[in-house]
């Protein structure tokens, strides 16, 4: 298992740097900006934010966009191997 898990790691790291912008072809980035901008006004305060299966971070990168960087987030991915 740790053979498989470190295999993984290394197709991940290697794929990952382009990820962001396979996502933006299909328009997801774009989905989540017109989404989210349809969301009620910024609050007064810093927002809490977790993004759970958070897979490329494009919906967290659309907050971001749209929001600013929340007061406190945390992005989580589950893998079979988590």
């Amino acid at each position: 298992m740790k053979d498989r898990s470190a295999h993984l790691e290394r197709r991940y790291a290697s794929a990952a740097p382009v990820w962001s912008d396979k996502m933006r072809l299909p328009g997801y980035f774009n989905a989540y900006l017109d989404s989210l901008s349809h969301m009620s006004p910024a609050l007064d305060r810093p927002a809490r934010v977790i993004d759970i299966g958070a897979g490329t971070g494009a919906m967290a990168e659309a907050w971001t966009a749209i929001s600013g960087l929340p007061g406190n987030g945390a992005a989580r991915s589950v893998t079979p191997d988590a």
